[in-house]
């Protein structure tokens, strides 16, 4: 029998973001020269040029991409709610793969830096998912009211579809979307709940939910927390039910008051698997926190702070809200030609803990065993990667059928079948696009070169970037008349 071993696992950034994005089919490749993005095609050319302060990695499937035009952080206040406190605005717009502008006058968005460096760490970050959440999908995509900056739904004329009435606003994935909206009157603590809504805006579920992620796969991971409080007395709104439907709703029958010795508010909440129709398919723990379900039906559960405090680790979560368990003793023998194959590494036993995991996608998700060596796993956690060569020092989840790996200290892409397509020569790589892939190559600590590579390693594209610590000391660009109304008005 092989080698059992202990899982570790870790994300790395570049992971993460792969986990985040469904590509669409355009032939259109992202690219960055002097700080502004544009495209090229399939063949190198570049066919919008860079110019734009940040724009989407891929078109979506219905040709178009967002492009943020300008962004300015001043004072003011990021939603009618809450505080006056700094805040970045994006001003964006649409284009097409002919790069000619969908709308002839841009659109804004806004949000708090505080939220901004507690959800994406930074700017770019941030850009990075805006651009993500703002896609057309089925004809309709986000926009937000430049006064109340509540959100709705607009097409691709422009026309609001679904009126900007909600605090926040999920894409239309599978033709239905979570958004949450102000469910009290109380003007100064104003209470949000999510729930779901069709393509007309018609609500599907109650709004009872604290949170709801983005319906992936009919799948979706909601909350659904109480806390309130007196002086001395809690109050419970009720009890959780379920009809026979599948619906949740609290019966304001079980009201409850409690009476306590100090003036200290109480929680509580559960945490489920829904469908895109707001049932509920199971109760889970409240120490992890779902991701989206990739295609292979498969989500990873992340610890949340309470588990990481507990030091719990990653697990996967089947549609049917069952976690995936390790082979058991009779289960073995049924898998003997896998765990005798030559790049099968073992499989996992219950005692082993797994620390993080990638996107599970064509039949594996990358992990990470002890301190340096990474490997696939299967549905089954059996590990997989081969005994031939080097192991793996990180690898990335699978995009159109190959996945990026780091060998000795250098990166390349492997298939399905865990054979080496590109040779491991690049200091860094992303996730792989359908016809080229984005490699990194440094040719000094000040110079780095930028390349698209086709899967037989040529190059159609490639831009050198020359870094110096004295950028940092460069002066800023000047504002545009936009962003100067922007400060002037929140002076």
């Amino acid at each position: 029998m092989k080698l059992i071993y202990k899982i570790l696992l870790a994300f790395i950034p570049f992971v993460v973001v792969a986990c985040n994005q469904q590509i669409g089919p355009s032939q259109l490749y992202q690219i960055d020269k002097d700080g502004l993005y544009g495209y090229i095609d399939e063949n190198g050319n570049v066919v919008v040029e860079p110019q734009y302060i940040y724009a989407s990695l891929y078109f979506s499937k219905d040709g178009t991409s967002v492009v943020v035009i300008d962004t300015v952080t001043t004072y003011g206040r990021p939603s009618i709610y809450g505080e006056n406190r700094d805040t970045l605005f994006v001003k964006y717009n649409y284009i097409t793969t002919d790069g000619q502008l969908v709308f002839d006058h841009d659109y804004q968005e806004s949000i708090g830096m505080d939220e901004l460096l507690m959800s994406y760490g930074n700017v770019e970050g941030f850009l990075h998912n805006f651009c993500l959440d703002h896609r057309f999908s089925h004809g309709l995509t986000i926009v937000s009211d430049t006064i109340t900056w509540k959100k709705g739904y607009m097409d691709k004329k422009g026309e609001i579809i679904i009126p900007c009435q909600y605090t926040k606003a999920n894409r239309f994935i599978d033709r239905v979307a979570s958004v949450a909206k102000i469910t009290n009157e109380d003007p100064l603590i104003p209470i949000k709940h999510y729930g779901i809504i069709d393509m007309e805006g018609h609500e599907v579920c109650d709004f009872i939910f604290t949170s709801i992620s983005e319906i992936v796969n009919d799948r979706a991971f909601a909350a659904i927390s109480f806390s309130s409080w007196k002086s001395g007395i809690d109050t419970i709104a009720g009890e959780l039910g379920k009809d026979n439907e599948g619906n949740v709703y609290i019966d304001k029958s079980k009201k409850q008051f409690i009476e306590r010795d100090n003036d200290e508010p109480s929680f509580g909440w559960k945490y489920y698997l829904i469908n895109s129709k707001g049932h509920i398919i199971t109760e889970l723990g409240m120490m992890h926190t779902g991701s989206n379900y990739s295609d292979d039906g498969i989500s990873v559960m992340v610890p949340n702070r309470l588990g990481e405090f507990f030091g719990l680790g990653y697990e996967f979560l089947d549609e049917d809200g069952n976690y995936l368990e390790p082979l058991n003793e009779d289960e073995l023998e049924f898998h003997h030609k896998e765990l005798n194959d030559p790049k099968c590494l073992g499989y996992l036993t219950k005692d082993i803990d797994i620390w993080s995991a990638s996107y599970f996608e064509n039949g594996f998700s990358g992990v990470q065993i002890n301190n340096d060596t990474w490997l696939y796993l299967d549905k089954n956690l059996i590990g997989w990667g081969t005994t031939e060569r080097e192991p793996y020092q990180y690898c990335g989840p699978f995009n159109y059928g190959i996945a990026p790996v780091k060998i000795d200290g250098k990166w390349g892409y492997v298939d399905t079948t865990l054979t080496i397509t590109i040779p491991c020569q690049y200091d860094s790589c992303y996730v792989a696009g359908k016809e080229l892939c984005k490699v990194y190559s440094s040719k000094s600590d000040e110079v780095n070169v930028v390349s698209y590579i086709r899967r037989n390693g040529e190059i159609v594209w490639q831009s050198t970037i020359v870094s110096s610590f004295m950028d940092k000391y460069k002066p800023s660009k000047p504002l545009s008349n936009w962003a100067m109304n922007k400060k002037q008005k929140r002076k």
